[in-house]
């Protein structure tokens, strides 16, 4: 059985990007059945939010195809959800601390995401435009940009956070200080 611990220190954390990758792993890549169980659980809890439940047919309800934009853009929004949804199972499993009750990840399971309403307004708008995606396109480009330059305008600022949750490594991508 997996070492259950209370609080693991900053520097022990970033320690694992020097092991393996487990981003892009599936349940049957895992090494040991408690991170299967940990796997599983989270994936329950990020699938148990009403809207990340109904998303596949609202995409497969769209009008058009969805474009690269447009999937940028579904991702950013349900990150925060996979996060809170991560972060609620290692927490109950002792292995990271508990947030704090003002943390901006927290209870993401509880709030709208609005996507209902953003992708029956795309079906309308391109409905209107007679089959044209180059409207949604169009919209979904200027949010990802802004978004990017939000990012960007944090990051000089210094108000950005290292967004190396968990330390968990991608390969290809610069590593966080270990």
């Amino acid at each position: 059985m997996a070492k259950i611990v209370s609080h693991i220190p900053r520097k022990e954390l970033l320690r694992c990007c020097e092991g393996p990758n487990y981003v892009l792993s599936t349940e049957n890549d895992l090494p040991t059945p408690q991170f299967v169980e940990l796997y599983r659980n989270a994936c329950q809890a990020f699938t148990q939010h009403d809207e990340i439940a109904q998303l596949p047919n609202l995409l497969a309800a769209r009008y058009l195809p969805v474009k690269r934009n447009e999937l940028s853009y579904y991702l950013r929004v349900v990150h925060p959800v996979a996060l809170d949804a991560i972060f609620s199972v290692l927490e109950a499993a002792n292995l990271k601390p508990a947030r704090a009750a003002d943390d901006k990840f927290r209870n993401y399971a509880k709030r709208s995401l609005g996507l209902r309403q953003i992708i029956e307004g795309l079906n309308q708008v391109q409905h209107e435009n007679i089959g044209s995606n180059s409207a949604a396109e169009a919209l979904m480009s200027a949010g990802n940009s802004s978004a990017h330059q939000l990012n960007l305008i944090a990051e000089y600022n210094g108000s950005l956070e290292k967004r190396r949750l968990l330390a968990l490594r991608i390969d290809g991508l610069p590593q966080p200080p270990c």
